[in-house]
């Protein structure tokens, strides 16, 4: 117990310690053309343990022809694990998970999408708000900061994308955030 609620603490730390970081400006991002499937395929390789201890299937269906976008490695790594890690502790066991992508425009937009119970109209407005915790009591799930989707809403911002919710066409929520192709930022910039 003491455990766990040392690595809850640590983990609210190192989330207040980002987020006051972007807004003030002090994160320091390295932008340069980044690959979506080595992101994807990265993110999903810190995620397995988690989700094989759920028995969750992560789902990769992110294709080698994708144009790279423009941004900082580590910190989409950080996004795309942050909502992997969701989609993962709030689907039911068993079930799967999946990443997929596609070129929208001069953006590419990235999708993560779970088997869970939809977020309730009348919850979603809290998503990407700090220290917002969705009642989630179904799964018996909580112990996030509160924090995670805030920072991944900043993060996204600071690439010049966005980032959004839509539940399931039958069930199930999908996170996308857009960001933009490096051909067509470079050129802009």
């Amino acid at each position: 117990i003491c455990l766990r609620n040392t690595e809850r603490l640590i983990r609210l730390i190192n989330d207040i310690l980002d987020i006051s970081k972007i807004e003030a400006g002090r994160i320091e991002f390295e932008f340069s053309p980044q690959a979506m499937v080595e992101l994807v395929t990265y993110s999903t390789e810190e995620i397995n343990s988690f989700a094989m201890s759920r028995r969750i299937t992560v789902i990769n269906k992110i294709g080698e022809n994708l144009p790279p976008v423009y941004g900082d490695h580590d910190r989409l790594v950080q996004v795309i694990t942050n909502l992997l890690s969701n989609a993962v502790k709030f689907s039911p066991e068993g079930s799967s998970v999946t990443v997929s992508a596609a070129k929208e425009g001069n953006y590419l937009a990235v999708s993560v999408t779970d088997h869970g119970k939809a977020i309730q109209w009348s919850e979603r407005d809290k998503l990407f708000k700090k220290f917002q915790q969705v009642d989630r009591s179904e799964t018996g799930e909580r112990g996030g900061t509160g924090l995670g989707l805030a920072i991944c809403k900043e993060l996204v911002e600071k690439h010049h994308g966005k980032i959004y919710y839509q539940s399931g066409v039958r069930e199930g929520n999908i996170f996308t955030f857009k960001i933009p192709v490096y051909e067509e930022h470079h050129e802009q910039g």
